[in-house]
């Protein structure tokens, strides 16, 4: 919270923040606290109708008589409050000549035109009105929109500090004009609503429980949790959650590399076949497709011939336990035959 009133949120901030404020009825110090340079700065002499008026203005005695002269003015005068004004030159066509705008006009407008009547004075930005929304689960919210952004000025007065004062008011009450359009943003009433934005304002309130749950969820409350959970062998939860981390990476090594290895001598034995450039063909033998590879590597051709017999006997032999592991010794040893000269030959 800065000496302005202002909660500001650096640019760093990534992750949701929760913040909780109080009103209070007592005067906060930001309101009593003088004006600075900045906030008496008339602005340079390129508005003669407004430093005219201005001039006019420093013959009352008081800032809260100037003020008061300046709103009476405003409501005598045909604005009119606008989304759609149009360009806008500078302020005296504003203020003398359009007199249409929406709040940030008349904001910067009576700010400008009360520091030129020496009175300090800050426009203020934030957001005025919205919904109170109220789902079927969770606390009520106030629902904000882009279109309840909002303006107003926050003139100095001896004695009573920084007084906030909406000029968009004064051009609403002119509003009985023909061409009028509503002024600035209220507190939206209750009325209808759509069903899907019914069914919106329920996932809303469903995310902000989760958020406020998820950030009240700091060190303290995980430590409440676990020991509710574990007790008094909170001290051993270290050593089993590494513990287990070891188990399950181990256990997802393993997986992994059985999960890559073929699990047949057939498929490992295709795979080896892709890597020289011989993949089968529709209808094609296992024996069919080693004679082809033989034929396109003469120089390996004995080793393919003799794998071929191999995955043979492994496939289609009655083999005992102990002549199987033989035939699997033999055919692995012209596996690693061919992975050999495959990597020799690049």
């Amino acid at each position: 919270m800065t000496s302005d009133g202002e909660l500001l949120v650096g640019p760093s901030a990534r992750q949701r923040r929760s913040f909780r404020l109080e009103s209070s009825a007592d005067e906060a110090a930001w309101q009593q606290r003088p004006p600075v340079l900045r906030e008496r700065e008339a602005l340079p002499a390129s508005s003669p109708r407004l430093n005219a008026m201005a001039q006019q203005l420093r013959l009352l005695p008081t800032g809260r008589e100037r003020l008061e002269a300046v709103e009476a003015w405003f409501r005598s005068q045909p604005f009119r409050y606008s989304l759609q004004p149009g360009a806008v030159a500078d302020l005296d066509a504003f203020l003398f000549d359009q007199q249409v705008g929406f709040c940030g006009h008349y904001a910067s407008a009576v700010a400008a035109l009360m520091r030129a009547a020496d009175v300090p004075s800050r426009v203020i930005s934030g957001y005025q009105g919205g919904r109170v929304v109220k789902p079927l689960s969770g606390s009520p919210f106030l629902e904000l929109r882009q279109s309840d952004a909002h303006a107003w000025v926050e003139v100095w007065l001896e004695g009573d500090g920084w007084q906030r004062v909406d000029a968009s008011l004064w051009a609403a009450s002119t509003g009985s004009q023909a061409g009028a359009v509503p002024g600035p943003p209220t507190q939206r009433q209750e009325g209808q609503v759509l069903w899907w934005r019914w069914l919106q304002w329920q996932w809303w309130g469903l995310d902000l429980i989760w958020t406020r749950w998820w950030l009240s969820f700091d060190q303290a409350n995980q430590l409440v949790w676990l020991q509710m959970l574990f007790g008094a062998q909170l001290r051993w939860l270290g050593v089993a959650i590494v513990g287990g981390g070891m188990v399950a990476v181990a256990a997802g090594w393993l997986l992994l590399r059985v999960g890559l290895r073929p699990r047949s001598p057939l498929a490992q034995s295709l795979r080896l076949l892709a890597l020289w450039g011989v993949r089968p063909l529709p209808g094609e033998s296992f024996p069919g497709l080693c004679r082809r590879a033989a034929r396109k590597h003469p120089d390996q051709a004995m080793v393919f011939e003799a794998m071929a017999d191999q995955q043979q006997r492994l496939a289609h032999a009655c083999l005992s336990t102990s002549q199987r592991r033989q035939h699997l010794r033999r055919w692995r040893q012209l596996r690693a035959e061919l992975g050999r000269q495959r990597w020799r030959s690049g």
